[in-house]
């Protein structure tokens, strides 16, 4: 891995829009993007990358799936290809069932002749093929789901086929009209976000530092982890509210472009850099929302004018709480793996228009 300790990465590597990393670059600086082996930045990142926007992290080096990796992959797409009425869980659960009977006999025999002695290394590499196929098969539903949403984007705004027939005046109930502004449901079912936070924590989680920023472009991954630390909190009766903010602000890189001058630009980002990682902090030390944090937000918002335009972004931060007691609840390994840490979830509101 290179650059370990970086304080902002994305999490987990869904939703990465060239657009959307570099308006995390402009708030929080270049973000770390932890990405599995084999897998790429959409097209449009590289074609119009900007070197100091963001770098890649991959797994370490002892995790990495062999050669013969992307013929597996596709394997697993064909199937999905072929169980196209089976639900996502079914594809992404499929990553666990990566022995067939006869490497399951094999490591039976294995076990008996070593006394049930566990090679650990082996065991390990196991995980992590199984963490690489749930995170490429995310991804790889999460892009077929942004291209049938343009389809439908697209089919909504040249209207009803069958009225421009029939001329202007004619009335033709139009279908499309009653989709809703997300056209199409979330690409990860609630089931499948535990496996898919543990496949990133699995490979990345050594590059947590204490006050990491995690950066979700993911609202069910957001609401998720919001409900399962919530619960665990509330089962040790410590608190019963998460202390977090929601508030929208005037898109930065908009704004950015719009600076004439580079010096203004680089100061707006440095003071809109140190107000967000205060206000991490403020949320972090006090556990709730307080006037200091409330005072940091309107500052973000004179910086970043236009909160209730179209074009503007919502931003969510969320202060995980540092627990140390053990977890035995659902999920642990995320619990302790997230424990104490940041996590943000932003949006662009023209994304749903």
């Amino acid at each position: 891995m290179e650059k370990e300790g970086k304080t902002t990465l994305i999490f987990p590597p869904l939703g990465l829009g060239r657009r959307m990393l570099e308006r995390v670059s402009f708030l929080f600086g270049p973000p770390g993007i932890c990405l599995p082996w084999f897998m790429d930045l959409p097209d449009e990142n590289r074609e119009n990358a900007v070197p100091s926007t963001s770098f890649i992290l991959r797994p370490p080096e002892e995790l990495r799936p062999p050669g013969d990796f992307p013929k597996l992959l596709q394997e697993y797409r064909v199937w999905m290809k072929d169980h196209s009425d089976r639900s996502a869980l079914s594809f992404l659960s499929a990553g666990e069932r990566i022995n067939d009977p006869e490497d399951t006999r094999w490591e039976i025999q294995k076990m008996v002749r070593e006394g049930h002695r566990i090679d650990i290394v082996e065991q390990k590499k196991n995980e992590g093929l199984k963490w690489h196929l749930i995170l490429h098969l995310a991804a790889r539903l999460e892009r077929e789901r942004e291209e049938a949403e343009k389809a439908l984007r697209k089919s909504r705004q040249q209207g009803s086929p069958l009225k421009e027939a029939l001329g202007e005046g004619a009335d033709v109930l139009d279908i499309m009209d009653d989709l809703s502004p997300s056209l199409l449901p979330p690409v990860i079912e609630h089931d499948l976000l535990e496996d898919v936070c543990e496949a990133w924590l699995g490979l990345f989680g050594a590059l947590v530092q204490r006050e990491s920023i995690l950066v979700t472009f993911d609202e069910e991954i957001f609401k998720f982890l919001t409900t399962l630390f919530a619960e665990a909190v509330s089962r040790l009766n410590l608190i019963q509210n998460l202390p977090g903010v929601c508030f929208h602000i005037g898109d930065p890189i908009s704004l950015a472009a719009r600076e004439s001058s580079v010096s203004r630009e680089g100061s707006l980002q440095k003071r809109s850099m140190a107000a967000l990682y205060e206000l991490a902090r403020e949320l972090h030390r006090k556990g709730e929302k307080t006037p200091e944090s409330a005072g940091l937000i309107h500052s973000l918002q004179k910086m970043f004018p236009g909160k209730n335009d179209p074009g503007s972004i919502r931003v969510e931060m969320l202060s995980l709480p540092d627990r140390e007691e053990a977890h035995t609840s659902q999920g642990q390994g995320i619990l302790h793996g997230l424990s104490g840490k940041t996590l943000v979830f932003l949006k662009a509101d023209s994304e749903n228009a």
